[in-house]
């Protein structure tokens, strides 16, 4: 009698649980197909509205968990180099009157294959948030640790802790990708405020790319008072590129909040002393747009 109990119990289960099985090289399928036919049905140039919920989105997220390590691994795999031979194949292709290859075979273009699944999956992968801020801080090909980054951004506020730490201690060329992430947050909790003072580091910094990048996606994302004080604050010790980004983000901001228009004001005058040049001009022409009608960004 336990027997034929435990027997159903067992039936019982197994139906219950989604029809996941693993290729022979260790990559999930469901319904007899793998993972990777799934992902090469998603079209990138073809717009999706919110209501539609396609057939390899709903096989992804019933893989799970399960893609991790195989969508882990198409990023690891891909290179700077094999996305150079995509386009170069995909170019030859048009130029013969033949239909390109979105993708092309498993051995290339697959970081961004995996990056569209991470889209899929969203919050369902954030066990991989500790690898993809590996390989943001390991790699030094452009293709992996952008793709790393992107699949991030894309799971969402499970991985602004990894968005925070490549913004802390990333090498000076990813971090500018890292701070595109605060173009995409929505909801600014406790955990989407946590990337602001690191962000503000990398615009106090000398790399100009990260610091031009910040003041612009700070200025247009963030909410202006978790930021402007600090900016104001280092505008004595800032070295000359560091205080123009920190006028720019002043005067982009000035219309974001109750004061912060006059307090603009009361810097930039003050900016009309600098001993650099660059952020004199700026000065200048920021307290002409101000008090013109239609001042500001």
């Amino acid at each position: 009698m336990f027997k034929k109990h435990k027997s159903l119990l067992l039936l019982a289960l197994a139906a219950a649980v989604p029809c996941v099985a693993f290729a022979g090289g260790g990559e999930p399928r469901y319904h007899g197909k793998t993972l990777s036919a799934w992902v090469d049905e998603i079209d990138p140039e073809t717009p999706m509205s919110p209501e539609e919920d396609p057939t390899y989105s709903r096989a992804i997220r019933h893989i799970g968990t399960n893609a991790i390590p195989t969508l882990i691994q198409w990023i690891k795999s891909d290179s700077t180099a094999l996305e150079d031979k995509l386009s170069a194949d995909r170019m030859k292709a048009l130029s013969e009157g033949k239909h390109p290859m979105m993708y092309g075979p498993e051995t290339y273009g697959s970081a961004q294959r995996a990056q569209y699944a991470f889209g899929i999956l969203g919050s369902l992968a954030r066990t991989a948030v500790p690898a993809l801020q590996e390989i943001a801080l390991d790699s030094r090909d452009q293709v992996q640790y952008r793709a790393a980054i992107q699949s991030l951004i894309r799971i969402g506020e499970p991985a602004d802790p990894g968005i925070k730490t490549i913004l802390e201690n990333g090498p000076p060329d990813v971090k500018p990708f890292a701070i595109e992430a605060l173009e995409y947050i929505t909801d600014w909790n406790t955990n989407a405020l946590a990337l602001v003072p690191p962000a503000v580091n990398c615009l106090l910094e000398k790399n100009g790319e990260a610091g031009d990048i910040a003041a612009d996606v700070l200025s247009r994302s963030a909410p202006a008072s978790s930021f402007r004080p600090t900016l104001i604050a280092a505008l004595p010790t800032a070295s000359a590129d560091a205080r123009l980004r920190v006028y720019r983000c002043l005067f982009w901001t000035a219309d974001k909040g109750n004061g912060m228009k006059e307090e603009t004001k009361h810097l930039l005058q003050a900016a009309l002393n600098d001993p650099d040049s660059s952020v004199r001009d700026f000065a200048t022409n920021a307290l002409g747009d101000l008090v013109s009608p239609n001042g500001g960004r």
